[in-house]
């Protein structure tokens, strides 16, 4: 097979797989995708998956992305609170959280870290649909949780207060009854006493 009939069938994928691809062609020679990416015509996003080699800037399709290249997973932590307007700095990976072990994948279009929780802690979450793609993303209040929980470096109000919320936006957004009835759910005491610093901080 040569690489414009490949790229004919398979254009309208963001990204492919071995499997997709010998769905349509069983036989197909899998040194094919050795080939085409040492001429860059694709990328290898982890093993396994791949797109045409194009580096993307549009953030809807990284998040995307990083659903599909390791799943179950959803888009959490610095991403998400940068996502929501919650912190100031600019993230330059993107975080998730996974039932999987945890992992990071640095490709043509960045570095994805994934994280392990739990997987009764895989929960909170929103599907956003845009023209083009829907992905998973923590909703604010898990955004928290997963940032608490995971972050063991947060131990103290000058902790919390060091990691520059914006308060205004988070007043505005944040669902207390919400944020309490997860923190309940994920039973957690350091957690618990992580959530009691971050009231104190926004509401001292």
């Amino acid at each position: 097979m040569n690489f414009i009939d490949f790229k004919q069938q398979f254009e309208n994928f963001t990204i492919f797989s071995i499997s997709d691809v010998e769905k349509y062609y069983p036989d197909f020679n899998k040194m094919n995708f050795i080939t085409w990416q040492k001429k860059n015509y694709i990328s290898k996003l982890r093993n396994g998956k791949y797109r045409f080699d194009k580096k993307i800037t549009n953030e809807t399709e990284l998040f995307y992305i990083a659903n599909k290249i390791y799943t179950p997973s959803y888009i959490s932590l610095e991403t998400a609170l940068n996502y929501y307007g919650l912190i100031p700095e600019a993230v330059f990976s993107i975080q998730s959280v996974s039932t999987l072990k945890t992992q990071s994948f640095e490709n043509i279009q960045g570095l994805f870290n994934y994280s392990n929780i739990k997987s009764n802690y895989f929960f909170g979450y929103r599907h956003i649909s845009t023209e083009n793609y829907t992905f998973k993303i923590a909703d604010i209040e898990k955004t928290l949780l997963d940032f608490l929980y995971l972050r063991n470096s947060i131990k103290t109000i000058e902790d919390v207060e060091g990691l520059r919320l914006n308060k205004i936006i988070l007043k505005e957004k944040i669902s207390i009854p919400k944020l309490d009835q997860y923190t309940t759910y994920m039973n957690s005491k350091l957690l618990h006493k992580k959530i009691t610093l971050l009231k104190s901080c926004l509401y001292d």
